[in-house]
């Protein structure tokens, strides 16, 4: 394994431990099969039962794809067809090479976007858990096994992973009022029994988003806490990389033709490490024998690959929902991922859109396997913002993989835990910020 943590960071989790209590979740990380629904009965007993929306990963949710007049050569002129990452979806007849120009999306301004002429997108089930099937089986199982109902008192707010929590293309409509009726009909659906927000990997940020875009009162009256998994707070180096090579959604190889498209979604920055945030301390691309570039240099790294889109789409994503720049404003309980190698950047002789990365020049930090440790990390600056009225706490799972976090035993028995327990209450002086001056760092090895 390449690279590695610098002191800075080092010091910085050490300092972190140091300062709060740390308790250990390795008992309930013990717990498997039916004997967790069993201690979660114990829990349910005792508790109120809050419902639940939870926001999938980037790529998760299905997207419909619906085509009329495609020009384009040896490619249906017309039809639909259905797309997630990295699980089997139907294509309906339209090869992989057809698929990445009728995803890219266009951009006429500010956060003006829209799908290319002729073609139309949609969320296949939206609210409904088969919006995002993978990998959230065992997740949804466990969730519905404790006594949730889809439809009633949980649901799943899929969205357009091309896009942002603020940029909507298709014909469903802003995902982020979309989404507020979802919490509002769990609400409804429970007798006004305040909403639990869980979320994984880039979900948190649509999470961020619609509390940032509610008033204190919405938050105050519908919102029991935020439950990120593996949040994506700061972006990834790794996304570089998919920017140069693209990424095939079906089995993840590299795939040159769909680095334009990926080149196209907002997405990709809003995911890309920010660099003013990381700076320096990550080497995301290796242009052998010319130059190594770090976040810092990404703008340079756009120009001299000839990323397109990027020059103008980088600046209106990149930083906008970090957590210098954000805050919950809620009960907070994260968890991460450490202690797998992690990929953040790569090496290539030839730096241009659709070039192959060199073979054992990949570069790698401590993380989850998905996200480095810097950006999961990045969310230790809330426990210092968020007003003491609110709970905060930030979970370590150690040795568990980014995806398996969401099924981890621990996690959810913990998780079970917070959504059957009234969130704390709200005191006279925090009547505006409800909450609990609580606050912990958790640690457990998986």
């Amino acid at each position: 394994v390449s690279g590695s943590r610098g002191g800075g960071a080092s010091d910085r989790r050490a300092l972190a431990s140091s300062e709060k209590p740390v308790t250990n979740l390795t008992a309930v990380g013990t717990v498997v099969g039916g004997s967790i629904a069993n201690a979660i009965d114990a829990v349910a007993r005792n508790g109120t039962r809050h419902p639940l929306v939870f926001w999938p990963a980037f790529g998760t949710s299905i997207v419909n794809v619906g085509v009329s007049n495609n020009s384009a050569a040896n490619c249906p002129s017309d039809g639909m067809f259905k797309v997630a990452y990295g699980q089997p979806t139907d294509l309906y007849g339209f090869p992989e090479r057809c698929i990445y120009p009728l995803l890219t999306i266009q951009h006429h301004g500010g956060l003006n976007f829209s799908n290319p002429v002729g073609v139309n997108s949609t969320i296949n089930g939206f609210g409904d858990p088969s919006c995002a099937p993978n990998p959230y089986a065992p997740t949804y199982a466990f969730i519905e096994g404790v006594g949730y109902t889809p439809g009633k008192d949980f649901f799943v707010a899929c969205y357009d992973w091309r896009t942002t929590p603020f940029t909507d293309v298709g014909s469903d409509g802003a995902h982020l009022q979309r989404a507020q009726s979802l919490v509002e009909q769990a609400y409804n659906n429970s007798n006004g029994t305040k909403v639990y927000l869980m979320a994984h990997s880039n979900g948190p940020l649509y999470v961020l988003a619609l509390l940032a875009s509610m008033s204190a009162q919405w938050r105050q009256t519908y919102v029991a806490g935020f439950i990120p998994i593996a949040g994506n707070w700061i972006g990834q180096g790794s996304l570089y990389s998919e920017l140069l090579s693209g990424q095939s959604l079906f089995d993840g190889s590299p795939n040159a033709a769909s680095a334009p498209a990926f080149a196209s979604w907002p997405s990709s920055y809003l995911s890309a490490s920010f660099p003013g945030q990381y700076n320096d301390s990550e080497t995301i691309i290796v242009h052998q024998g010319a130059k190594n570039y770090t976040p810092s240099d990404s703008s340079e790294l756009y120009t001299d690959a000839g990323i397109p889109y990027a020059a103008t789409l980088a600046p209106l994503f990149q930083g906008n929902m970090t957590p210098s720049n954000t805050s919950p404003d809620t009960n907070f309980y994260g968890f991460y991922g450490s202690g797998l190698p992690t990929l953040v950047g790569s090496t290539y002789s030839n730096l241009s859109v659709g070039a192959s990365f060199i073979d054992g020049g990949n570069i790698y930090l401590d993380g989850d396997g998905n996200q480095e440790y810097i950006d999961n990390l990045a969310a230790l600056e809330w426990n210092a913002k968020l007003s003491p009225c609110y709970h905060y706490e930030l979970n370590e799972i150690k040795g568990v993989e980014h995806v398996m976090l969401t099924s981890n035993p621990a996690v959810l028995q913990k998780i079970a835990n917070i959504m059957f327990t009234n969130p704390p209450g709200i005191s006279s002086q925090c009547a505006a910020t409800p909450g609990s001056s609580s606050n912990t760092i958790a640690t457990n090895s998986g």
